[in-house]
């Protein structure tokens, strides 16, 4: 009789496992098989000869660095123009052409890993004027 409780016991315990066991949530944007999109949002600011970039830091306390990317045309890549530190928030973008539309993405770095990107601006610097309504 006992033989008979133990062998449902044991046929109820690997029902349990076997339907209790799912996928974790990966929401470390660190992790190299997360799909979550890193905490942080890239802003721009264009000047004559130059375009301002800025972010707000990530929640993420073991990173060490971002890496901020642009491309130039809307059909080329993008490649990495700044390795900033954990402690940067802000880059100066120089080698700006006026009338050029400029795509921008900011990405966290780990060790050894980097997050998906931040989200994409895009912005054309130029001659700017203001209006001031009487």
């Amino acid at each position: 009789m006992k033989k008979r409780y133990y062998k449902y016991f044991i046929y109820c315990l690997l029902i349990i496992i076997c339907y209790s066991c799912s996928e974790r949530e990966r929401d470390n944007p660190l992790d190299p098989k997360s799909k979550t999109k890193p905490v942080i949002t890239l802003r721009v600011e264009s000047h004559d000869n130059r375009i301002d970039l800025e972010w707000n830091k990530s929640n993420i306390d073991d990173i060490t660095g971002y890496n901020l990317y642009r491309r130039e045309h809307p059909d080329s890549i993008f490649t990495i123009i700044h390795q900033a530190l954990p402690a940067e928030i802000s880059y100066q973008d120089f080698n700006v052409n006026l009338g050029n539309t400029y795509s921008y993405y900011i990405t966290i770095v780990g060790e050894g890993t980097e997050s998906l990107p931040s989200n994409f601006v895009h912005i054309t610097p130029g001659h700017g004027y203001n209006w001031i309504a009487d």
